[in-house]
């Protein structure tokens, strides 16, 4: 009884938590529906927990061409006709209040062909406004990046004459209606690929030697999200025998668990694909 009612009252604050949003046109952006942000507990009964951006993650650090392809595909088939400029005031204002906020910035092309690549192109606009730290990801195939943006930088975005849309890390157009799909997985468990799963699963050293296994190149795990997010144990956004070891250590009952926790479909998924344009 008293697990189930925690649950419910991660839920509900979860729930209140991530529909705070911003009006784009006819459509609305979460805050929290990008993808890059993770609940992480400390038990299985999602006590202790805390949000987590992973945005540097490997996973990101592998596949950002294709996500940032898809946020641009979502832009230009919703958000195209928006009033980009109040638009972006009104985000600048309302969500980039934090030490840290990550976004994606899509530009408007160039008027010549005056550089060698897009990517060159999305970096001379971003130097410009950015210290290279704060540069995360530039597209090579859409006029797009992934940027952090501090609290008291957060005008900056309006001088970007070529800016034609901010939004979050990687978004997409979140769902209409709000589908609870409740998972809990091990931080540490890289051997299970279903993170719907309700076997929860349990960290074992077979986890440690897989992942021994992939630092080495011996293994390849291909477009699997839940593996790139577990198998970075200590979240310094590198998989490396450093995260094996913590495995390991997990696995002896050395170290304690964590956990990752979403409440619905759409703080998961990902979309590396194309748009049906005829929906």
């Amino acid at each position: 009884m008293k697990k189930t009612v925690s649950v419910i009252l991660v839920v509900i604050s979860l729930f209140c938590l991530f529909t705070s949003s911003v009006s784009a046109d006819d459509s609305t952006i979460s805050r929290y529906s990008g993808y890059s942000r993770l609940y992480i507990t400390e038990d299985e009964r999602g006590h202790g927990g805390k949000l987590i951006d992973m945005v540097r993650n490997p996973y990101y650090q592998k596949y950002y061409n294709e996500l940032l392809n898809y946020s641009c595909q979502v832009y230009y088939k919703l958000w195209k006709n928006t009033d980009n400029k109040n638009y972006i005031k009104q985000y600048s204002e309302k969500y980039l209040i934090d030490s840290e906020n990550y976004c994606t910035l899509i530009f408007s092309a160039p008027e010549k062909e005056v550089y060698d690549s897009i990517a060159d192109y999305n970096r001379s606009i971003l130097v410009r406004f950015f210290d290279e730290k704060d540069i995360l990801y530039v597209s090579e195939y859409d006029y797009a990046a992934v940027v952090c943006i501090s609290a008291d930088k957060a005008d900056v975005v309006n001088s970007i004459n070529e800016l034609e849309f901010i939004g979050l890390p990687f978004f997409t157009n979140a769902p209409t209606t709000w589908m609870p799909a409740f998972s809990l997985h091990p931080m540490g468990d890289v051997g299970k690929s279903d993170v719907n799963s309700t076997d929860y699963g349990n960290v074992t050293a077979a986890d440690a030697r897989f992942l021994l296994r992939y630092v080495a190149g011996l293994e390849t795990v291909g477009v699997n999200k839940l593996f790139y997010f577990c198998a970075d144990v200590n979240f310094d956004n590198v998989i490396n025998s450093a995260d094996a070891r913590l495995v390991l250590r997990t696995a002896a009952g050395l170290e304690e668990m964590s956990y990752i926790y979403y409440t619905y479909e759409q703080f998961w998924n990902d979309t590396l694909g194309v748009i049906d344009y005829e929906k």
